[in-house]
């Protein structure tokens, strides 16, 4: 995925809000993508409840927060209940295809003796701008050292008022 191209299909369910469609539900400034580990993840927990607190603040430069994960609806009630989140859109059961295929995302195995499910992908943060093209990610292989969702804020204020290309995007000779 290169930024400034257009960004992968992504449709799913979402626990409280129906169907969700990233080509067709995106406002003026676009979605932010918060791709979470899942329900046994503490630290996932910590960043959903992050990113409800500033949901007003999201919608105030015309941008949809979805965070997404490959629970299963039953376990995403589970992190609902567990991360206090109150209106964060909640997105499940991704497939783990598209999660690798489609968006990058690295999966893990589970540990047996832990709350993990067998299969899970980790951590991704994506911004698509309203005209469905990718602009920003952040991907991970661990759970570990998250990106600060006021600094995302705050880069998409600036990304939006001055009209800041997109990085990244270079393929020519080096």
């Amino acid at each position: 995925m290169l930024p400034g191209t257009p960004a992968p299909a992504l449709e799913l369910e979402t626990l409280d809000h129906g169907g969700f469609d990233l080509a067709s539900d995106a406002p003026a400034n676009g979605t932010v993508l918060v791709f979470y580990r899942g329900l046994h993840c503490p630290i996932c927990m910590r960043q959903l409840k992050e990113v409800d607190g500033l949901l007003d603040q999201f919608a105030a430069l015309e941008t949809r927060v979805i965070a997404v994960s490959s629970d299963d609806a039953a376990r995403t009630v589970g992190t609902k209940e567990k991360s206090g989140v109150k209106n964060l859109i909640l997105g499940h059961s991704m497939s783990l295809e598209a999660a690798r295929s489609d968006w990058g995302l690295y999966l893990s195995a589970g540990r047996p003796e832990t709350a993990e499910p067998p299969l899970f992908h980790e951590p991704g943060l994506f911004w698509v701008k309203g005209d469905g093209s990718f602009y920003f990610a952040s991907i991970q292989t661990m759970p570990f050292v998250r990106s600060p969702t006021a600094g995302l804020l705050a880069g998409i204020k600036y990304v939006t008022e001055n009209n800041y290309p997109v990085r990244g995007n270079y393929t020519g000779p080096v």
